[in-house]
């Protein structure tokens, strides 16, 4: 039995998939921003699926760090302790549009007037 777009029981398994495709999460005033940023992270329904980052700062300094696959793959103890600062910003990245590759894994950082700052985007306003 093959099962069409049209058929009832398509359309109940269509209604149970994640409607969410990116998410994003942030902690700002905590000594432990990143690793608050990573269970918040870990709550999102796709839990990046394609990719997730979080990029985190002092104030003065901003470190990140990003990459392919799912939350809990990504993101071991090691990598969250270096991700220091009272502030973080975190994203999970479920591509509706664009390609899967390393380079479309958010947040963005950009530089100006000599100074990085994290930037989070998404096409799935």
């Amino acid at each position: 039995m093959t099962l069409g777009p049209n058929d009832a029981m398509t359309r109940r398994l269509d209604d149970l998939r994640p409607r969410e495709e990116c998410g994003i999460f942030a902690v700002y005033g905590h000594e432990d921003a990143s690793k608050l940023t990573y269970f918040g992270l870990l709550c999102s329904p796709t839990q990046g699926q394609e990719s997730a980052g979080i990029v985190a700062s002092d104030g003065r300094n901003v470190v990140e760090h990003k990459s392919m696959g799912l939350v809990p793959d990504i993101f071991r103890e090691e990598i969250l302790q270096s991700l220091r600062g009272h502030m973080a910003l975190g994203h999970v990245r479920y591509s509706t549009t664009g390609s899967s590759l390393l380079v479309n894994a958010q947040p963005f950082r950009v530089q100006h007037l000599d100074r990085l700052w994290p930037l989070r985007t998404t096409e799935t306003w």
